[in-house]
């Protein structure tokens, strides 16, 4: 699902986050943690990571981003803050980074080992699909 919000009237929540570029991942999943490692440091520090478990960001993406999911969100916080997942956050992380960071992202990326992916989840499928992704990602 591709989502994108704003918030033009900056509420307490984001006014403990500084001026920055966030990605907002739940830092309980390993690979999660290491997606928002890798992009951090290719990013040289650009981008923070925070925490979807934590109240203060999920009080922020229920403001910029009303109804959300519990999915990897890019979230830049200026004027205005805004928040995105799916193409629309990868693009703008894209306009974030530079091509060259990007595609460090994107090499870097698939060396997460797939044993630390959550399973994929099918509508009528009942068992996990990590053995695909597996071998889709030549692991």
């Amino acid at each position: 699902m591709i989502r994108t919000g704003r918030m033009t009237n900056p509420s307490h929540a984001d006014q403990a986050l500084p001026v920055g570029i966030y990605l907002a991942v739940d830092l309980g999943c390993q690979a999660c943690r290491a997606l928002g490692d890798l992009i951090h440091v290719v990013g040289r520090g650009r981008v923070r990571t925070l925490d979807l478990r934590n109240t203060m960001t999920r009080h922020l993406l229920d403001q910029v981003q009303p109804g959300w999911r519990p999915a990897p969100y890019l979230i830049i916080v200026g004027r205005t803050t805004r928040a995105w997942t799916g193409i629309r956050g990868i693009v703008h992380l894209f306009g974030s980074l530079g091509p060259v960071a990007t595609w460090k992202v994107f090499v870097g990326s698939r060396q997460i080992p797939a044993s630390l992916l959550p399973p994929l989840r099918r509508r009528g499928a009942g068992k996990s699909d990590r053995h695909a992704l597996s071998e889709g990602r030549g692991e």
